[in-house]
């Protein structure tokens, strides 16, 4: 499917196709492979679809990766309405790239969140092997900086 979407004439009908691929009835790994067109194929057009995604029932792998394209594709706007995943998902790798969303779109209404994450030395996520209490730091300190006032 990766191939397919990538084959196609120009970057304009690139996008359209990977835009048009996307069915929640796709299996993962289908899922993926647009995930990665749309990795390769960046563009703002993407962000409803990928808001969508992330904050559905696909596997924590898939909405994962959709937050990671979001981050990549430059668009700062409605970031902010997945602020309460990372209090509600039980998922580390989905919040880890929600950190990294944060990180480079600094959203003043994650720091509560982000605050909870960093004092909770118990919770799952403080164990998590890949660097997720830098990264929790990290969207903080971008979120302080980018908004003195708090």
């Amino acid at each position: 499917m990766f191939f397919r979407l990538m084959n196609t004439a120009d970057a304009l009908r690139r996008q359209e196709a990977c835009l048009d691929a996307w069915h929640a009835d796709l299996s993962d790994r289908e899922k993926t492979a647009v995930l990665d067109a749309m990795w390769e194929t960046k563009t703002p057009r993407y962000s409803e679809t990928l808001l969508k995604i992330a904050r559905g029932q696909d596997s924590s792998a898939v909405r994962a990766q959709a937050i990671t394209v979001l981050t990549g594709i430059g668009v700062s706007h409605g970031a902010a309405v997945l602020v309460p995943m990372l209090s509600s998902d039980p998922d580390c790798q989905v919040k880890r790239q929600l950190l990294a969303l944060f990180r480079a779109y600094p959203a003043p209404e994650a720091l509560p969140a982000i605050d909870q994450l960093l004092g909770d030395q118990t919770g799952p996520c403080v164990r998590w092997p890949v660097d997720f209490l830098d990264r929790a730091r990290e969207a903080r300190a971008a979120i302080v900086a980018a908004n003195p006032a708090r």
